[in-house]
């Protein structure tokens, strides 16, 4: 990674000040073959410094450690449910990871809607959880995957449980 600092911040805690870009660069970044950054962890290594030509700013090249996330087919996420609509649920468990759980994919549930709030309710008493609302927590199988610009849409099941 390639990271710039003005010659006025050049003292003895560039490196804090490297780290601090680093992560500010990073934290809204995904990309199809690398994932959703989620957490810078350490800068391994600084591989090249230089001071530039035309403006005096210092340039570094490092090679830094970060913590990724990957959307697969199969994977099970806990996540907060963001809104709940008549077609499904909506969440955003990360930055750049979009998730719709169809209704169509969940038939044990149906949508309700009265005067206060909506929510889903299930329509077999021997699965739980036997409401979702908004910001309730719960576990998701992610069923379809699409990388759009820089971010991945997903769609999801709710994996319910049997309560015999």
């Amino acid at each position: 990674m390639k990271i710039s600092i003005e010659p006025k911040y050049m003292n003895h805690q560039y490196k804090k000040l490297l780290f601090e870009k680093i992560e500010k660069d990073l934290y809204q970044y995904s990309s199809d073959e690398h994932g959703i950054v989620l957490k810078v962890i350490q800068i391994d290594n600084i591989v090249n410094s230089m001071i530039m030509d035309m403006i005096p700013n210092a340039v570094f090249i490092a090679n830094v450690l970060v913590k990724t996330y990957i959307p697969r087919r199969g994977h099970i996420l806990l996540t907060r449910i963001d809104k709940v609509v008549c077609h499904g649920l909506y969440s955003n468990p990360y930055h750049r990871l979009k998730i719709f759980v169809p209704i169509i994919y969940n038939p044990e549930y149906r949508y309700v809607k009265n005067f206060a709030s909506s929510f889903l309710e299930s329509v077999n008493p021997l699965v739980s959880p036997k409401t979702i609302h908004k910001n309730d927590h719960i576990e998701l199988l992610i069923k379809e995957i699409r990388f759009e610009k820089d971010g991945y849409n997903c769609l999801a099941k709710i994996i319910s449980k049997n309560i015999s």
